[in-house]
């Protein structure tokens, strides 16, 4: 790698390494997760290399971002809750909290993409 920057083609040479080196562990490589801080060279890499595999957001990095656009200890609170919801119906009621509390926090967090992750 000549350049040692986290640009897509990078990831791509870490995460072809990384697919094989777990296929020798698993059946299927598709059967991993992947966690990270959603950044687009990640995300761009994952699509092209290992497009079925799991994918979560840490949230730690979520967090950081969050503070920057919402200050308070308690959305600050209802967000942790929110990430740690474990059904759909707790989902919904997490969410309903944190629209109440500022509906453009809600937004922000709908804006993130699929639920799952």
């Amino acid at each position: 790698m000549g350049n040692s920057g986290e640009d897509e083609e990078n990831w791509k040479f870490f995460l072809t390494l990384l697919k094989n080196l777990l296929e020798k562990f698993a059946n299927r490589s598709d059967d991993w997760c992947i966690i990270s801080d959603r950044q687009k060279a990640i995300e761009a890499a994952l699509t092209t290399i290992w497009p079925k595999v799991g994918r979560r957001y840490c949230c730690k990095h979520l967090a950081k971002n969050w503070k920057g656009e919402f200050n308070g200890p308690q959305l600050y609170s209802l967000f942790w809750r929110a990430c740690s919801v474990t059904s759909p119906y707790t989902c919904k009621k997490a969410m309903e909290r944190i629209e109440k509390e500022n509906p453009l926090a809600r937004i922000w967090l709908t804006n993130l993409g699929d639920k799952s992750r």
